[in-house]
């Protein structure tokens, strides 16, 4: 008797992850149906959330209401097509696995990219300002305490001209490169300063 060979028994391919999914269609919108092998609902919400999130940047807190809304039913679909697949017990053909999280990698890439110059474009400008308006009220505040303590000299009879930066009257911020007192009239003196910007502040 002749024993032929048993084939063996193919392996099974292996299920989605259904909170892999979810994750993937969070960060990257539509990324997580790629996974479940549907590209064109893919497609579609990412085309979809792309138009809303053109729309809504100008709308303030209607703006982000709207983007939740989407984000909500976004995710209540990608759970709906979850569910539906696993009905059918994964019937549907699987994409080969390097196109796939090709597919997927490609989408993660850009979408982090784009969150990268949205922060650069909104934040920094922000800091940058911050940073001005810092170092702006750091040199009115050593103008005027300079001032004070030049005019109280004054009063007192002892009036000093010359480079405030070396009459001991605290550290000056780094942005300022020069600062005169002019007691030419001592009952009114005048402090002038310089900063690396090239602005000139004169008090009184």
């Amino acid at each position: 008797m002749t024993t032929l060979p048993v084939a063996a028994a193919p392996i099974p391919a292996r299920r989605p992850n259904y909170w892999l999914g979810l994750f993937l269609t969070f960060i990257a919108p539509g990324a997580g149906f790629t996974y479940l092998n549907r590209i064109p609902l893919h497609v579609a919400w990412l085309v979809g959330a792309s138009a809303v999130s053109l729309f809504t940047e100008s709308w303030g807190t209607a703006g982000t209401v709207v983007a939740l809304v989407v984000t909500a039913f976004l995710l209540m679909h990608y759970r709906d097509t979850f569910a539906k697949e696993a009905a059918q017990d994964w019937a549907r053909p699987a994409l080969a696995q390097p196109l796939k999280w090709g597919i997927i990698g490609v989408h993660l890439v850009l979408s982090v990219g784009l969150q990268v110059v949205f922060l650069a474009t909104s934040l920094i400008p922000g800091l940058l300002e911050a940073r001005g308006e810092a170092q702006e009220a750091a040199i009115r505040s050593y103008v005027m305490n300079t001032y004070l303590s030049v005019y109280a000299d004054s009063v007192n009879g002892k009036a000093k001209g010359g480079d405030c930066l070396k009459q001991g009257t605290g550290p000056a911020p780094r942005n300022i490169v020069s600062c005169r007192v002019d007691v030419s009239d001592p009952q009114r003196p005048t402090l002038t300063v310089t900063t690396s910007a090239g602005e000139t502040l004169t008090f009184p």
